[in-house]
């Protein structure tokens, strides 16, 4: 493909990716599989534009719309690489086969002076490249880090963590056998069965994921089953189950004793969950398809040790991953996934015996979606007593994990602070009768 056929397909999916509610990793991959045509080369070239337009959306429009032109993803796509590469090799090639065509001598001298404004000077939304709606929210959780949190938020190098499967093997031989192969790997983070690769390598179909040895989840992610502290017999329900990436640390440190009821609305994610359990060659783990709005299964009230409500919610701890999210986002969604995540939680509370812990986690840093949800939740149920984080992390042996914490007991983590998706987790426990 010529340059400008790269630019035209960038501008081509972005309009997609608009359009749809779909992964743009999974839009992306699919518009290549129906145009063979397209090199190896030509994919990278494409996916890294797209998902860099994603990433600065915010600051791109802000230098169109200074200079009164339409923000649409065709001249995105073009100032994006006339940023990138250089206006002399980007206008060369606009005008080639299936490029988008050369703009009009009011538009190219708009694009040349978007190129030279400096977005240093702009308001905050657009040089974090967020929603101005959500600028309260980060200013109240972020403070004086807003301007390095949000930029992290943007960054396009998420780590790859891996889980590895301690009731099966170690960390030291899941290390030598990526090395093998040629991957770097080390000890990161907090959990003890936690490791970071070197780069981005492609994993998914690395004898240790297909082994059932290890999996991929977020280091952040990991610390949920430490809060939990499922124990070996207990009964423990994964409310919001998915694919079981949660499900699956609780069943390690519950050493293949007990039951774990994964509960989901999803059950193709399930099916998925089923699979994985089968390659971690765990067995306690029973599933079940639930109601999106409905009660719990009733055999499950009132007797379960150990509850995590994993919530649905915004995402935007995920954004380095997931950049198409932030634009996806609205004050109107923000509100449905609080209203959501309450009734979520409250269902999942009266699944607790006397004495159990519940767990609330999200993948957003949003207080609506977070310390509210928990303000609302003690406010209906007063008996739940909040437990602290630090002191959870400390028994479960993590050093360190004061750094986790905020002053009211909660789990957060960013990927600026901590180097992690963004986090956030509350610990409860029901009183005894």
């Amino acid at each position: 493909m010529t340059p400008g056929a790269r630019i035209a397909a960038a501008g081509e999916l972005l309009d997609a990716i608009d359009a749809s509610r779909q992964p743009a990793e999974r839009l992306i991959r699919d518009w290549f599989r129906t145009r063979r045509y397209a090199g190896s080369g030509d994919r990278r070239a494409i996916g890294e534009r797209v998902f860099r337009v994603l990433r600065r959306r915010a600051e791109l429009d802000w230098r169109l719309n200074s200079e009164k032109l339409l923000s649409d993803n065709k001249l995105r796509s073009i100032l994006d690489a006339m940023i990138e590469n250089g206006e002399t090799a980007v206008l060369a090639g606009l005008d080639g086969p299936h490029g988008p065509g050369m703009p009009d001598s009011a538009t190219l001298s708009g694009l040349r002076a978007a190129v030279a404004r400096d977005p240093g000077a702009a308001p905050d939304p657009v040089r974090g490249n967020y929603p101005d709606f959500l600028d309260p929210a980060f200013r109240a959780v972020f403070g004086s880090r807003l301007a390095a949190e949000t930029a992290a938020l943007s960054d396009d190098m998420a780590a790859v963590d891996l889980r590895v499967n301690l009731g099966r093997t170690s960390r030291g031989a899941v290390i030598a056998r990526l090395a093998a192969d040629g991957i770097a790997a080390a000890p990161f983070g907090w959990s003890p069965a936690t490791l970071r690769l070197e780069g981005r390598p492609r994993i998914d179909a690395h004898p240790v994921i297909l082994d059932g040895l290890a999996e991929v989840q977020d280091a952040a992610s990991q610390l949920v089953a430490l809060l939990l502290d499922a124990q070996p017999g207990e009964r423990v329900a994964d409310t919001c189950a998915g694919a079981g990436g949660k499900t699956l640390a609780l069943a390690m440190a519950m050493q293949g004793q007990g039951t774990i009821h994964a509960l989901d609305v999803d059950g193709r994610r399930l099916q998925r969950l089923v699979e994985r359990a089968a390659r971690a060659e765990t067995t306690i783990v029973r599933t079940a398809t639930i109601d999106p709005s409905g009660p719990f299964p009733d055999i499950l009230q009132g007797r379960m040790d150990r509850v995590l409500v994993d919530a649905p919610c915004s995402g935007t701890g995920t954004w380095r991953r997931q950049p198409e999210l932030r634009w996806r986002l609205s004050p109107e969604e923000v509100a449905h996934f609080h209203d959501r995540q309450v009734d979520i939680l409250d269902r999942a509370a009266a699944l607790l015996r006397p004495g159990g812990r519940l767990v609330y986690a999200t993948c957003s840093l949003l207080p609506d979606e977070n310390e509210t949800v928990v303000t609302d939740l003690r406010a209906r149920r007063p008996d739940l007593a909040p437990l602290d984080a630090a002191a959870l992390l400390a028994e479960a042996g993590v050093s360190g994990g004061e750094g986790l914490v905020t002053p009211a007991g909660h789990l957060r983590l960013t990927p600026f602070s901590h180097g992690t998706d963004g986090f956030f987790a509350a610990a409860f426990e029901a009183p005894l009768r």
